[in-house]
Order: structure tokens, then C-alpha cells, then sequence
């Protein structure tokens, strides 16, 4: 995998200088308490900057996500207490259980799976949540399930495949874009994580991990001239249209 020096420096200020002025990320999970698992998501949103907020995946529809820059559905939930319900939430809905895809119109029923791989394969290198990477990476260091789907739903800009599978792993839409269900009303993710990814993931994994979050509440946008490189946003993350 290529990687380029701008992409290392650009992470580097990021994480270094930029804080989330401690605002809050809610997550669902099965109990409304973290496994270990989900506890090191939560340690990684933590070190972004943000308080995270658990909630039980049966405790509302949706729960309050008022002053939430974001919500991360954890791959332990049950998907028929979850289902559709954060489809209409202004705020970005991160979605790391396949069997709620359908439910949000991201993936289309009956397509998901539980692909077995280690590696990934890049299919949009011009996004910033990819930019700097090619081909195949190694997003954990041991063989683990990753979440997936044979056919998204709408407008998903695909990012990456299963590579044993071809199925899609990271998909992303834009606020206003078409999915299954209607218009995103803030940025939606199809992500690859299920319950034990976050304990094998490796640092590339990670990378992608908190370039998703960062992009998702609008403080890491598309790449401007030079070609190729990154652009950070320092606004505030409370924008007016959350």
C-alpha cells in the first residue's frame, strides 16, 4: 500500500492541535453498558475529543440526541430494536450492525454478510476518508468478521470491499443523499466493525476508523489544490443546520 508524506503530516497537526471542545457521541449498544470491544471505540472517540453516551438499543427510537455531534450504532444491538430508527436524526448515524443497513435504506434486504477477512480493497481513492491509500490494506491483524453488503441502496459512494468477498464494507453518503429511504438528513456510514474488530484493528484500520468520524461531522472535508491533499475544517462543529 502507498501511503504519502502529506497524509502523515496532515494527521499529525490533526490529532495534535484539534480537540471536539468535549462535546458528546452517543452509542448504542446491547445493554447500554460498553463491552470491551466497544469500550476501545469509545477510548478512540474519547481521544478525538468527544464524551461518549450509552445508551440501550430498547431504551427509545430514537433516544434524545440533543447536543450529540454524532451517533455510533454498536454491532451488538439487536437489529429489530433499532431498525429504522435513527433514520430522520439530523446528526450523523455511524452504522457498524449490517442487519440495520436495510432499515436505512443503505443496503438493500437480504444482502448483508459476515465476511471473514483481514484485509480490505480500496475502490475510491479520491475520498477523503481514503485519500493516500491504494489497494488492498490490512485493517486488522488477524482474521476477524468485517460487516458487509452485496448491493447498497441510492447514492453510497462505496470506499472499500471485503477482498476475500468483493462485498462492500465502508460506504458513506452525503447529507441530501439518496438512500432506500429517502434523503440523508446529515451523513450516514456503512461501517465495517463488527463486535471484535476494534481489539485486532490495525493502525491503518484505525486511521480509516477516525477519518470516518471526523468526516461524518464535517471537520475533515474534501481534498482542495494541491491535488491530493487533505483539508481540515477548524469551524465549529455546531453548524447551523444541526
Amino acid at each position: 500500500m502507498q501511503r504519502y508524506f502529506f497524509t502523515v503530516f496532515a494527521l499529525i497537526f490533526l490529532f495534535t492541535c484539534w480537540a471536539v471542545a468535549a462535546e458528546k457521541f452517543i452509542m448504542i449498544t446491547a445493554s447500554g453498558n460498553p463491552n470491551a470491544h466497544e469500550q476501545k471505540l469509545a477510548d478512540r472517540l474519547v481521544g478525538l475529543g468527544f464524551e461518549v453516551e450509552f445508551h440501550d438499543d430498547d431504551e427509545g427510537d430514537p433516544v434524545d440526541t440533543a447536543g450529540a455531534a454524532g451517533v455510533m450504532i454498536a454491532e451488538s444491538i439487536t437489529s429489530g430494536n433499532v431498525a429504522d430508527g435513527y433514520n430522520d436524526v439530523l446528526i450523523p448515524v455511524i452504522a457498524n450492525e449490517a442487519w440495520v443497513w436495510d432499515d436505512m435504506g443503505l443496503a438493500e434486504d437480504g444482502t448483508q454478510f459476515k465476511d471473514v477477512d483481514t484485509t480490505i480493497v480500496i475502490q475510491d481513492t479520491n475520498h477523503v476518508i481514503t485519500q493516500g491509500f491504494d489497494g488492498e490494506v490490512a485493517i486488522t491483524s488477524q482474521s476477524v468478521t468485517l460487516m458487509s453488503a452485496s448491493t447498497m441502496e441510492g447514492d453510497a459512494r462505496v470506499l472499500a470491499t471485503v477482498k476475500g468477498t468483493g462485498n462492500v464494507t465502508l460506504a458513506v453518503y452525503e447529507r441530501g443523499a439518496q438512500t432506500g429511504k429517502g434523503k440523508a438528513p446529515a451523513p450516514r456510514v456503512a461501517m465495517f466493525l463488527f463486535d471484535d474488530t476494534p481489539s485486532v484493528m490495525t493502525e491503518d484500520g484505525w486511521t480509516l476508523f477516525d477519518r470516518t468520524i471526523l468526516w461524518a461531522i464535517g471537520e475533515l472535508v474534501q481534498p482542495v489544490e494541491p491535488k491530493n491533499a487533505l483539508a481540515v475544517s477548524w469551524a465549529s462543529i455546531k453548524s447551523s443546520d444541526r
